[in-house]
């Protein structure tokens, strides 16, 4: 009897784990409530398409270098000359070591004045046509046409003073030398003293005013332009 009152109680026990177990693997709870409803996420609204944006334009560095300029610097660099040929072709340079005259030397740099003047009127225009400031440009190139006016006024007043001045020492000595190369010839081709005496008294008359004259025609033919 006591073997079947413990079996009795280990059925007992097996229904009670086996209620357990149901009680856990069921719907409802362990403690018989209902279970809870499942809340789904609302669902999210659905966005725009986000539209693209625009970049803003970025300035150009200035210190940026385009290689298209520097294509041209290479080639420039390569146009330029060597400097000692610069220098050895440079003509003001040549005329002073060949012992040219003052005049030549100074037609030279007079040349060399306006070339340096055209240069820089060439760089006016092109910044006139960019609408950018040429005050500096028309400065400089008014400081060398004022340069190539007193290289003028020098030059006329040389060739006044010193060339064309024939009362001046040098030209007497060229006027008695002259003279003196006449009279001889004539001593040569056997004339007379008293035919010498009355071709040099010819000669004195026809000589007055012979300065003046000539210095009117030397400073005709140094001005004339053709």
């Amino acid at each position: 009897m006591s073997k079947d009152k413990d079996t009795a109680t280990s059925n007992s026990q097996e229904e009670q784990i086996e209620d357990i177990v149901q009680d856990l693997i069921s719907d409802d709870g362990p403690s018989g409530e209902p279970p809870q409803e499942q809340i789904s996420p609302e669902p999210s609204p659905e966005l725009p398409p986000e539209q693209p944006t625009e970049q803003p334009l970025q300035e150009k560095d200035p210190d940026t270098i385009d290689p298209k300029q520097l294509e041209i610097q290479a080639t420039q660099q390569i146009m330029i000359p060597d400097k000692k040929t610069v220098l050895k072709e440079d003509l003001l340079i040549k005329g002073i070591l060949n012992g040219e005259g003052v005049f030549d030397l100074l037609d030279i740099c007079l040349a060399e004045l306006a070339e340096e003047s055209a240069s820089l009127k060439y760089e006016r225009i092109k910044k006139e046509l960019k609408d950018e400031d040429t005050d500096r440009i028309s400065l400089r190139r008014a400081n060398i046409l004022k340069m190539v006016s007193d290289s003028l006024v020098q030059k006329r007043n040389l060739a006044l003073n010193d060339f064309i001045n024939l009362r001046s020492p040098q030209w007497q000595v060229v006027f008695n030398q002259l003279m003196s190369r006449i009279k001889q010839t004539f001593i040569d081709l056997r004339y007379s003293t008293e035919e010498l005496e009355l071709f040099f008294q010819k000669l004195q008359n026809n000589l007055e005013g012979f300065e003046e004259t000539t210095e009117l025609k030397l400073k005709e033919s140094l001005f004339r332009t053709d």
